[in-house]
């Protein structure tokens, strides 16, 4: 049974929409994978980012999957579709998906009741024990109900420190900016304010949309 049909940002609709994802004229759904019903965490994106599909990734070895970078947030609470939370980066995961590159950016939404404890991935893994390793394992499998193979992670699939997810975001940020200016009907106030001003001190970003 399908859990849920799959919503994403459109880096070609005026205003970056957010709306049902098409893929080959297919509306997409996401799988549940036993024992888990749709996804394990706020699962969203950081909008103005973009991984091109033209860059050769050198830690994945692909280019990058043409989406805005995903966003997997482990905070409490529930959120609701569309809502805008600022996140404190934790880690990542980089995905090979059906040859193209698929970052994961883990974070902490500002809500969650020990998001001033946990700032690192070591700190959650202490508070919710299993939730991390839960995470790989779905990313791995979530594609085979829909017949395809295992998806495979770099880095020998370990999990990549803050540091590194702070780097990845960046880097994704300039590549949607350098996108939009490219074409002139993009051409839109960029989120100035992109990194929070509690940036020095929590590490914090502005902008995660689930």
């Amino acid at each position: 049974m399908k859990a849920l049909k799959y919503f994403g940002h459109q880096k070609f609709q005026k205003f970056l929409s957010s709306l049902r994802d098409v893929k080959k004229e297919k509306v997409r759904f996401v799988d549940n994978i036993y024992p888990h019903r749709g996804y394990l965490m706020n699962y969203g994106a950081f909008p103005q980012t973009w991984e091109d599909p033209k860059f050769i990734d050198p830690n994945v070895g692909f280019g990058g999957d043409n989406d805005p970078l995903d966003v997997c947030d482990v905070g409490n609470p529930l959120l609701r579709m569309g809502q805008i939370v600022q996140v404190k980066p934790l880690g990542a995961l980089a995905l090979v998906d059906e040859n193209e590159a698929d970052w994961k950016i883990i974070v902490i939404n500002s809500k969650d009741q020990n998001f001033n404890e946990i700032n690192s991935l070591g700190d959650f893994h202490s508070k919710r024990p299993g939730l991390l390793q839960d995470i790989v394992r779905w990313f791995t499998n979530y594609k085979v109900p829909q017949g395809k193979p295992f998806n495979t992670l770099a880095f020998n699939s370990k999990l990549q420190n803050a540091e590194v997810a702070t780097k990845m975001t960046l880097s994704f940020y300039a590549t949607q900016t350098h996108l939009f200016q490219l074409l002139p009907i993009f051409r839109l106030p960029l989120i100035s304010a992109f990194i929070s001003p509690n940036h020095r001190n929590k590490n914090m970003h502005d902008g995660f949309n689930s």
